[in-house]
């Protein structure tokens, strides 16, 4: 009997035992598996995070391509104009400066000698300015600035008008005589410069009392401009007070043809380009054009 009662006991205790191993291996394998629940949780909110700035990501990146793409036409086209506008001055100063040394040609033109030595005789037809379209572009009013600035200066007696009113166009504030007699100095500096390196002996500097006396001036071209400018533009400019020719011009400037500041930068860095691209091919401006896209 008492071996049957010892039999059972063990039995109990190696039964007891093994269930007690049992629930260890459960608690054990639940511990388990509530980590790696909580690791797969811990994944997924990573994994949803990352396809949260995956997506935030591409939208920006499409954003910021569209927005420099945009960029990048606005500025090949203003230093397409600004190139444009340089080939259009060197043109006219060249054209100028030859018809000054040849003395002037021949007779059916329109010729005037101003107080300033010289005689200019020039075709009517060379030297017509027409009235600026409702709807022009930039390239037809660089068109009409350059004919202004010829016609200023062959036959009202602007003295080097192209270097003045390119100084009033690019005037960030309102043109009154301060201001006038600055961009007058800087004007004469210019065109001091562009004489040394066309080997032409340098003139005079521009002056308010001989050249440019300013409400004469400006009273002017406030008669010469009103009728050559679109009916919206006059609608625009007519607020400008004391008959100021120059500021009308300005305005009317920076409303068609303003040009950026950084259009300097994107200019050089363009002829860089143009010249390391043909250099071998050019010889001379008119060929720097040829071989260039802009022609």
């Amino acid at each position: 009997m008492n071996n049957i009662v010892e039999q059972f006991n063990a039995t109990t205790q190696n039964t007891v035992e093994e269930v007690s191993r049992q629930q260890n291996v459960l608690a054990e394998q639940q511990g388990r598996a509530g980590q790696a629940l909580n690791e797969t949780q811990q994944l997924d909110e990573r994994l949803k995070n990352l396809g949260k700035a995956m997506d935030d990501y591409t939208g920006e990146r499409d954003i910021l391509i569209g927005q420099l793409q945009a960029d990048s036409a606005k500025i090949r086209t203003d230093v397409e104009y600004e190139f444009n506008t340089l080939k259009a001055n060197v043109e006219s100063w060249f054209e100028l400066a030859k018809a000054h040394i040849d003395g002037q040609g021949t007779g059916g033109g329109i010729s005037k000698g101003g107080p300033h030595g010289g005689h200019k005789s020039v075709d009517k037809k060379e030297i017509a300015v027409w009235k600026i379209p409702e709807d022009v572009d930039k390239a037809a009013f660089r068109h009409w600035v350059d004919a202004v600035d010829f016609q200023l200066e062959m036959v009202h007696d602007f003295r080097h008008a192209g270097f003045v009113l390119n100084q009033v166009r690019r005037s960030k504030v309102a043109i009154y005589p301060p201001v006038f007699e600055t961009l007058l100095e800087t004007a004469s500096l210019e065109i001091r410069k562009s004489q040394v390196e066309m080997g032409i002996a340098p003139t005079a500097a521009l002056s308010v009392e001989m050249d440019y006396p300013f409400q004469q001036r400006t009273t002017f071209s406030n008669a010469y401009f009103i009728n050559k400018l679109s009916t919206s533009l006059h609608d625009r400019t007519v607020g400008v007070e004391h008959h100021n020719g120059f500021e009308i011009y300005r305005q009317v400037c920076q409303m068609i043809g303003a040009v950026p500041e950084n259009a300097e930068f994107h200019m050089a860095n363009d002829l860089t380009i143009l010249s390391r691209n043909y250099g071998a091919k050019v010889t001379d401006l008119k060929s720097l054009y040829m071989a260039s896209d802009y022609y």
